[in-house]
């Protein structure tokens, strides 16, 4: 937008403004005068109220909901605010900003949890093998598992199992009967 333009929205939104909060006459007035220069221009309000940006506030529930709202936020603008207090983050954008970041949002949240979800399963069952958490039976052999897993869902456990660290369990009395 050249200079021109953004100096004619701005009194635009200036006029819409004392147009809406404005009170008798100056209001009428205000908004005669938006509406010739909208025709004028060939311009509507929905045109000069694009560029306005407002606060914006978005709610978290957690910490992982807290970082993946602001990082989404950041994408748009470098000034947000972080309130744990109040349990939200709020920037500076614009309407059409606003609808891309709730977009943005939804998607991130629903698509995280569900792969925390797989994530979390995973690690579970990487744990249990890494550690030998299971029955074996009398002759030491590990003991079938009526746990049924898909062949991705093994590759997954196993790349888990590979990630956990090597500190194990270390039996603290002696001649206890094996556990």
């Amino acid at each position: 937008m050249k200079k021109k333009d953004k100096k004619l929205v701005k009194r635009l939104q200036k006029l819409h403004a004392l147009a809406v909060q404005g009170v008798g006459g100056e209001k009428e007035n205000a908004d005669t005068l938006l509406q010739k220069l909208l025709k004028k221009h060939n311009l509507t309000v929905n045109d000069i109220m694009a560029d306005e940006e407002k606060e914006r506030r978005y709610c978290y529930k957690t910490a992982f909901d807290k970082q993946l709202i602001a990082q989404i936020a950041y994408i748009f603008k470098d000034d947000v605010f972080v309130s744990s207090k109040h349990k939200e983050i709020s920037v500076c954008v614009n309407d059409y900003e606003h609808v891309q970041i709730l977009e943005m949002i939804d998607f991130h949240l629903q698509n995280f949890r569900a792969e925390r979800k797989v994530i979390l399963k995973s690690l579970l069952t990487g744990y249990i093998q890494k550690h030998k958490l299971f029955p074996t039976d009398r002759g030491g052999n590990d003991s079938v598992s009526s746990f049924k897993m898909s062949s991705k869902e093994i590759e997954q456990m196993l790349k888990m199992k590979n990630m956990i660290s090597d500190n194990f369990f270390q039996k603290k009395l002696n001649g206890a009967q094996n556990i």
